[in-house]
């Protein structure tokens, strides 16, 4: 086309695949500034964690908080079955929906998962760039090779 301005890299010019870069730029600020539609209640942030009164009032409050909620997401760690707090508000939440929990409303996600997105993004975002600068050079090593080192830096 011309109309963007050409780049040498690796000893070659080639024309950079503008609409990657910008779409790589955009998609972090996109995702991290993102407001939903959908109300979140985090108890660790929605719970005062140092005035004992308000504390108290959030703790008395959990189980209409819960029974309102159309779904619970747990973010699994080992550690979490082993935290009274935890073990609390799953209770909690199962004893609100009773007979009316839907099949789905109950999320269980290990949290290393976010780790493993975040490694194959970054990953897959090196691996497209790396390719685009090599097929300017006719000189692609891997094609498709992304998805598997992405998948083995996450492991």
């Amino acid at each position: 086309m011309g109309m963007l301005p050409s780049i040498c890299l690796f000893g070659n010019s080639f024309e950079m695949p503008w609409s990657m870069l910008f779409g790589q730029l955009g998609l972090v600020p996109m995702l991290i500034l993102w407001q939903s539609q959908d109300r979140v209640f985090l108890d660790k942030a929605c719970i005062s964690q140092t005035n004992s009164e308000k504390k108290k009032r959030g703790i008395e409050s959990i189980g209409a908080i819960l029974g309102l909620s159309k779904n619970l997401l747990v973010l699994w760690d080992q550690g979490y079955l082993k935290r009274l707090w935890c073990v609390f508000e799953l209770a909690a939440y199962v004893k609100a929906k009773g007979q009316c929990m839907d099949k789905g409303s109950l999320t269980v996600r290990p949290i290393s998962w976010g780790y493993m997105w975040a490694a194959l993004y970054v990953g897959n975002s090196l691996m497209a760039f790396w390719y685009w600068a090599c097929a300017d050079a006719q000189n692609v090593p891997l094609i498709g090779g992304g998805f598997f080192l992405c998948l083995m830096v996450s492991m």
